[in-house]
């Protein structure tokens, strides 16, 4: 049990935290640098959900319609809360773009939501095996560690744009990845997630992410430095978050 929670510990909160601190680092001043930033973030989460998400979801035995239901769903519930929250926290957060700050909230928990069943998978797998380190979940949790460290860059993009500051920005990005640990220890107690049931999830969440890239991060971005330079980002970012995924 504890090597399963390191497991999921590393997997989860550290690779994300790792994110974070990648895009902090690669942060500058400028609204040049930043927007580039988060234009190539965009791409990298775009990436995900096509590549990854919508990719699972749709080899699940659910109907594509209805798949194509939570995405509108989970678009239309996210567009929702940001009208919702965005008058009253504006008035709370001194010296913080609310827009973007709300972006970044949004996408930590939409891919919380993602990684409940992916530590599940984890948990799940862990069992039947005797020896720890020979179990697939080892495997696994490196696959999604890795899966994770550009996820976080992703989500760290909004929050540095709000005018967070850098350790605040680690720090809550490295908190979307406790999930993965709550879902390693539902997997291992209750078993795996269901396929429909994972490409709900999937799908919903896929709405999410794609709310906040297509309507915040990239409109974003090319207000900040307008041209066809911030495109090619996206696309390199694209292109980054295939190659995790696939290789």
């Amino acid at each position: 049990m504890i090597v399963l929670i390191g497991l999921t510990f590393l997997s989860g909160v550290v690779c994300s935290g790792i994110g974070g601190c990648v895009g902090v680092v690669a942060r500058r001043k400028s609204d040049r640098a930043l927007s580039l930033l988060m234009s190539f973030a965009a791409g990298m989460m775009l990436s995900i959900v096509f590549f990854d998400l919508l990719h699972h979801a749709t080899e699940s035995p659910m109907d594509i319609w209805m798949i194509a239901l939570m995405i509108l769903a989970g678009f239309l519930v996210v567009h929702f809360l940001h009208k919702v929250v965005e008058h009253r926290a504006a008035k709370r957060m001194k010296g913080l773009d609310s827009q973007m700050f709300l972006s970044g909230i949004v996408m930590i928990v939409a891919i919380a939501f993602h990684n409940i069943p992916v530590g599940m998978t984890i948990g799940a797998s862990y069992l039947g095996h005797s020896l720890a380190w020979s179990s697939p979940a080892v495997t696994l949790a490196i696959l999604v560690g890795i899966h994770n460290i550009p996820e976080g860059m992703s989500v760290s993009a909004p929050l540095l744009a709000s005018g967070m500051s850098k350790f605040k920005t680690v720090l809550l990005t490295a908190f979307g990845g406790i999930t993965i640990m709550i879902g390693g220890l539902l997997g291992y107690f209750i078993g795996d997630v269901s396929e429909s049931s994972l490409a709900v999830t999937l799908s919903f969440a896929s709405g999410a992410m794609l709310y906040i890239t297509l309507g915040e991060m990239i409109p974003h971005a090319q207000k900040k430095c307008p041209g066809k330079l911030t495109t090619l980002f996206v696309i390199v970012g694209m292109i980054l978050g295939m190659i995790l995924i696939y290789s």
